[in-house]
């Protein structure tokens, strides 16, 4: 007899754990409010998707309080069920935190759906038509006639597959010229490179570039059937990445090469010691991510300390030099 009790036990206890698992454990966005108790839902509209690309968002849903909403006056809402979410891209599942079995949803009350999965779909904009029944109380709690009822639709955009990866940051002198690729091998997706090329590689040319640091973004837009906007009229299928490009002159020292030069502490306030071995730099420079040179020192030993006021916290490089050379490295200001 107590075996036969465990086994329920443990029976009921996978079934719990099962129902809970077919629900969202998101958090809703409390700071939603609905004064007027219509129902309210918030983003009115989900994040742009990409096709084959693992997909997570969440929204907060308020349930109406009051019947307005469904076409009866001075009736009280007391609970809805969404029911179906038609036209819902392929591989996307919805899911909201009710956590319980009939999936009942209490007007008045903040849940929150998870919509999450890979897409499928063709590329496009989606209206996913929102559907549930919805109980009233006029006495006592009757389902509502007319069940279920349209709730209102939520626009979703399902963008093209893209993959953009401008790979790591390259170093390059003065007679050298690299390719660097965006391309999405089709003809659907346009190119804005932030030095004006508007192909999917772009050539770089050191001596065009000049000795420094440089910045270099690309934006990858979709073109085909998913020109949903955001409010100011923004495309909405898009990707951006960027690199940084340092370029030194020729036959100068780049970070890249195997040489004895040692910065630390690193990350510093500010304050550091650079211990060159037997390089004899004569230079120092310390330059922003825009290429500007933010201080300026001559070395006059192989092991000298440093103190440069008023960095702004982030990343910098530093430039050693002579009359035949250059080394580049980075340094951490916190």
């Amino acid at each position: 007899m107590r075996l036969k009790s465990i086994s329920i036990l443990i029976i009921i206890l996978f079934c719990i754990n099962y129902i809970r698992a077919q629900y969202s454990d998101c958090i809703p966005d409390y700071t939603v409010e609905d004064p007027e108790g219509v129902g309210v839902r918030s983003p009115i509209d989900l994040p742009v998707a990409f096709k084959g690309e693992y997909y997570e968002s969440y929204f907060t849903i308020i349930p109406p309080t009051t019947a307005n909403t469904w076409g009866v006056f001075n009736t009280t809402i007391t609970k809805i069920q969404i029911t179906d979410l038609v036209n819902l891209p392929e591989g996307l599942v919805a899911e909201s935190n009710s956590n319980n079995e009939d999936d009942f949803l209490i007007g008045g009350e903040h849940y929150c759906y998870s919509v999450i999965g890979t897409p499928l779909a063709n590329p496009g904009i989606y209206k996913v038509d929102v559907y549930a029944n919805a109980w009233i109380k006029i006495i006592f709690e009757v389902a509502a006639p007319g069940n279920p009822q349209y709730g209102g639709d939520v626009t979703f955009t399902m963008c093209n597959e893209l993959n953009l990866d401008l790979g790591e940051n390259r170093e390059i002198t003065t007679d050298d010229e690299i390719t660097i690729s965006a391309n999405q091998n089709n003809n659907f997706h346009i190119y804005e490179w932030s030095n004006g090329c508007s192909d999917p590689t772009c050539t770089i040319n050191g001596a065009d570039l000049g000795i420094g640091i440089h910045t270099l973004s690309v934006t990858v837009r979709d073109t085909v059937g998913t020109t949903g906007t955001h409010e100011g009229g923004t495309t909405r299928c898009f990707k951006t990445d960027t690199i940084t490009i340092t370029v030194t002159e020729e036959n100068s020292v780049s970070t890249s090469d195997k040489i004895n030069i040692n910065i630390y502490p690193n990350p510093n306030n500010g304050l550091f010691t650079i211990d060159m071995g037997q390089i004899p730099f004569t230079s120092l420079a310390v330059i922003d991510l825009k290429g500007k040179i933010v201080y300026e020192s001559n070395i006059e030993n192989c092991k000298q300390n440093f103190k440069v006021p008023n960095l702004n916290k982030g990343l910098y490089f530093i430039k050693l030099s002579d009359k035949n050379r250059e080394y580049f490295d980075k340094l951490v200001i916190y």
